[in-house]
């Protein structure tokens, strides 16, 4: 007989900065004359999201401030 499955749900979200390894500097854009681009590498963030079946997964990062509503999904 098939029994039911439990719903899996969120049990945390993480938002983890990642490191910025080197500033390159900035230049001009070519389509914004007079502006200007920070170029780095590294730096950003990913979300890390942990379930009740145990399955961890990752994904592009949000506003910090969607985070607790994300965690009642």
């Amino acid at each position: 007989m098939n029994q039911p499955h439990e719903r899996m749900t969120i049990t945390d979200i993480k938002l983890l900065r990642l490191r910025v390894i080197e500033e390159l500097g900035d230049i001009e854009p070519a389509w914004d004359l007079g502006g200007r681009m920070n170029f780095q590498i590294g730096g950003g963030a990913v979300v890390e999201i942990h379930t009740s079946a145990g399955i961890t997964g990752i994904g592009p990062a949000v506003d910090p401030q969607f985070l607790p509503r994300l965690k009642e999904l």
